[in-house]
């Protein structure tokens, strides 16, 4: 069977095509083609409450190439979601009628903690990790997380992310004076309104941010699924980061084209995340809540 996957994220929006089959009472994706591009759909929604007409816009123009896609390759079933921005959004409705006739399919609103599941589902996949699991998944305009043995017992979605933080703390760059300590500080505190049931033998994380923080410390493009990244690699690259401009970020080797203005703002999550989760280092995976979406289009056929 074949299944289309769209996550219209606050600040990217992914397509995946795969063909999934069932084995050992289990379903296995096997991905045929996967596209992702940055929207900054998220940009300005913190403050404004509404979704920026450019922006929407831009992510019409890609969603409208992912339903062509998706055509093309003749999925059997297609299933979309839309996150924290357009939850956030006056105007959310309104973007979502568009995008309808764009991609020729309806997103689904998710809330916080469904995209925590899902995300959980997608990320854990030809991974052997020691339970309890911790799931981080720092996206643009929140946070997921998720903690569980096989799936995930307890969810929750917080109040910040990568592109809110950055538009808060650390849009002027390289970083002023305090701006870094205010940003963790921001991070920390909606943290310690968040109370894990129990302490995790593994955190894994997922997301652009987390992938691109692996690409930093192996100066590599394509780091691999099961990457270790450690706390302290986090916090240094945090350090160097704070210390450029935009552009010189956006130079780096493996940092994606318009990922560079909230790296920054998405490494504090993460390196705040590990501390408050007493973890020393973090599981990388490049999957993800899209291909937990992929599983559920699937089961819906």
């Amino acid at each position: 069977m074949r299944v289309g996957a769209v996550d219209i994220g606050s600040n990217t929006a992914k397509l995946l095509i795969a063909d999934v089959s069932r084995k050992d009472l289990e379903l296995h994706v096997e991905p045929i083609h996967r596209a992702s591009a940055i929207t900054r759909l998220g940009h300005g929604v913190d403050r404004a409450r509404r979704l920026d007409a450019a922006t929407m816009g831009r992510a019409l123009a890609i969603l409208g190439g992912y339903g062509s896609a998706t055509a093309r390759h003749e999925c059997d079933s297609v299933i979309a979601v839309a996150t924290a921005a357009v939850r956030m959004a006056s105007n959310g409705a309104e973007f979502l009628d568009r995008v309808e006739a764009a991609l020729g399919e309806r997103p689904v609103l998710l809330s916080g903690k469904d995209e925590a599941a899902l995300a959980f589902r997608g990320a854990r996949s030809g991974l052997n990790l020691d339970p309890p699991i911790l799931l981080i998944d720092p996206g643009g305009g929140s946070t997921e997380l998720a903690l569980g043995k096989t799936g995930p017992e307890y969810r929750e979605s917080l109040s910040i992310g990568s592109r809110r933080i950055t538009e808060r703390r650390l849009a002027r760059v390289p970083v002023v004076a305090g701006a870094l300590t205010a940003a963790r500080a921001d991070v920390a505190d909606v943290l310690d309104d968040t109370v894990l049931p129990e302490r995790p033998s593994t955190v894994i994380g997922i997301g652009g941010t987390v992938t691109t923080l692996a690409a930093l410390a192996l100066g590599s493009s394509t780091p691999e699924h099961g990457t270790l990244l450690p706390i302290e690699t986090v916090t240094s690259t945090i350090g160097l980061l704070a210390t450029m401009r935009t552009e010189e970020i956006a130079q780096l080797t493996g940092v994606p084209a318009g990922r560079a203005d909230v790296l920054l703002g998405g490494a504090v999550i993460v390196e705040q995340t590990l501390v408050h989760a007493e973890a020393t280092e973090l599981v990388v995976s490049t999957g993800g809540l899209i291909d937990g979406l992929a599983l559920e289009a699937a089961e819906r056929v």
